[in-house]
């Protein structure tokens, strides 16, 4: 969804302790700032920015059990059409995976026999040359220096901290990481169609219209 929000106001928003502007006077709901959607936006910006690369594997390294993986993929799949790989968000799944999220691991593109470097290779290269090679990524064919990556859980908000203001990521915590949990923060925010909660979140109708069915029902008998 298209808004005025920058990429640091969504990070922000998401959990990441990043400096920001006064967030601009809109009706917001938690899809302007979208999970899955800001990861995908960093990703790219991360290729050019070791900051943003350094606070994206911190943040997957506490909260990627609570990504809806397959959502994250598909929706990265329209935008490869149009931006090209994100091979930033390969290195997030190997990080993911080390952090003991193994339900990322199908999600890496790479392997021993087939290396990937995630930045310019002349830079990589010249890196590993001087500071030596993260052995842990190079097992998934993933090249990148010791020192590339500083991870640091302090520079994310701590799952508590971050489920009490964004409703999307404490709906993960309640029904788990999955489309329902996201159809259900929709209904919550005001949506009041299936289609529209289907377009909105990327899902297709049937589970949208399923579960708004479903806890229609539960609202009326409380």
């Amino acid at each position: 969804m298209e808004n005025n929000i920058s990429l640091n106001q969504k990070l922000s928003l998401i959990g990441i302790r990043i400096g920001f502007s006064e967030l601009p006077n809109l009706k917001l709901n938690c899809f302007d700032y979208d999970l899955e959607e800001t990861l995908i936006l960093a990703s790219y910006e991360a290729s050019n920015d070791f900051r943003i690369l350094s606070l994206l594997t911190s943040w997957v390294s506490v909260h990627g059990e609570y990504v809806i993986v397959e959502k994250l993929f598909k929706k990265l799949k329209e935008y490869e059409k149009y931006r090209g790989p994100s091979l930033i968000m390969n290195l997030l799944s190997v990080q993911a995976v080390l952090a003991g999220f193994l339900k990322w691991k199908k999600w890496i593109t790479s392997s021993e026999k087939k290396t990937q470097y995630p930045i310019k290779k002349e830079l990589i290269e010249s890196s590993i040359e001087y500071q030596g090679l993260n052995e842990e990524f190079a097992k998934f064919g993933v090249l990148i220096p010791k020192k590339l990556l500083r991870i640091r859980e302090l520079d994310v908000y701590s799952i508590e901290e971050l489920a009490k203001f964004n409703i999307q990521y404490r709906n993960r915590l309640i029904y788990g990481s999955s489309w329902r949990a996201d159809i259900i923060a929709a209904i919550e925010f005001g949506f009041k169609n299936p289609s529209v909660i289907a377009k909105t979140i990327g899902c297709s109708y049937e589970p949208s219209h399923r579960i708004f069915r479903e806890y229609s029902i539960a609202q009326r008998v409380k």
